[in-house]
């Protein structure tokens, strides 16, 4: 199995107030076949200096721990900036 493409956010079933705002879909092929995967989910976030950001956890069966990011719009810049994290393995 192998991911091609880039990841899409996609609004998610906001029913419950723990489960994720948005769901993070990539394209991959399983067995010859076209599919989207879930890769992670994300939640709106505010920051303590009053700025609003994304915090993802990405995750998959072939990565070696999940992926902890906050996606925020970049200082003096046009675009954004992703920062990221995994836990170390012991």
């Amino acid at each position: 199995m192998k991911l091609c493409g880039a990841a899409s956010p996609v609004t998610a079933d906001k029913s419950s107030l723990h489960r994720p705002e948005l769901r993070i879909i990539t394209f991959s092929e399983l067995c010859g076949a076209p599919h989207n995967v879930e890769l992670g989910a994300a939640w709106h976030k505010r920051s303590e200096q009053d700025r609003d950001y994304l915090s993802a956890k990405l995750d998959d069966l072939r990565f070696p721990a999940p992926i902890y990011a906050t996606l925020t719009e970049a200082d003096g810049e046009d675009g954004y900036q992703l920062i990221w994290s995994r836990p170390n393995r012991d």
